[in-house]
């Protein structure tokens, strides 16, 4: 079981960031706690658990009939469908990656890094703001590259569960507006900001978190030129130039508004959790 919860130590081996998201709202539950103006389906299925009994939106118990719906926690009865279905938003695997020099965008553009000895890779949010999850392996260990544009919660996870290695995706579904995502092993829901998982066979454990930096890509250029950047040769048609979320995460509006603001911080501010 020693593999199912450690990291290399190379990966770990620097104090890096386990999380960032965006804030000015209570964190009570989730990173950047958003809560929509929308209501949640009308129609209800209740689910029983040996602890409680929740009333699930029928469109997530319709889009995944194989997770165990027998346990389930309690903030599912809020959750709402963000628009694109399971799998609506594509999650990436297996990457392409190309050397720094072929990069095409700008350079403040805001990436995920993470090495592991002289190897570094680069996850930048061009792509990610697209896709959400990116399925890779860095040093032997299966990871998944997570960012929801909603909150501006970015995380990444060891993809090995109890039960073998799984590849991750995006629900369809949100809860305070922070994206829900699934394994595809067990069709368990896992929580983006946090990795605990929501409901299924897996309930109530934490997925390990890996650590990481966030760096500009110019920034990335100057500490590690060799560098490999994940390749806009997705294999999907998108315009990874632009941002399909305009200018969400500068202006202080909200796509789903927020159930209790923080007053203390501006909305949309930058917090970064150290380990």
């Amino acid at each position: 079981m020693e593999n199912e919860t450690k990291i290399s130590s190379s990966i770990n081996r620097k104090r890096n960031f386990t999380f960032v998201f965006l804030t000015g709202l209570i964190l009570l539950t989730l990173a950047f706690a958003l809560f929509s103006s929308r209501k949640p389906d009308k129609k209800i299925n209740e689910i029983s658990s040996s602890m409680k009994s929740i009333a699930a939106p029928d469109f997530l118990v319709r889009a995944f009939p194989d997770t165990d719906w027998s346990k389930a926690d309690q903030s599912l009865t809020d959750a709402l469908n963000g628009g694109p279905g399971k799998d609506g938003i594509p999650a990436l695997n297996e990457p392409k990656f190309d050397t720094l020099d072929t990069w095409k965008q700008a350079g403040d553009v805001n990436a995920i890094v993470i090495q592991d000895g002289d190897n570094t890779k680069v996850y930048p949010y061009n792509i990610l703001v697209w896709h959400e999850i990116i399925n890779d392996t860095v040093g032997g260990v299966p990871i998944a590259v997570t960012f929801c544009p909603l909150c501006g919660s970015a995380v990444v996870y060891d993809r090995r569960l109890p039960d073998g290695v799984s590849t991750f995706g995006v629900s369809g579904a949100l809860v305070e507006s922070n994206m829900i995502m699934y394994d595809r092993l067990s069709e368990t829901l896992w929580q983006q900001s946090t990795g605990r998982a929501l409901a299924g066979k897996y309930f109530g454990q934490e997925l390990t978190h890996i650590s990481f930096q966030l760096l500009t890509i110019d920034e990335v250029k100057e500490k590690y030129p060799h560098a490999r950047v994940v390749s806009e040769r997705t294999g999907y048609f998108r315009d990874y130039s632009r941002n399909p979320y305009g200018s969400y995460d500068t202006n202080e509006d909200f796509i789903f508004h927020p159930s209790r603001q923080d007053v203390r911080y501006p909305a949309k501010t930058i917090f970064v959790v150290f380990t």
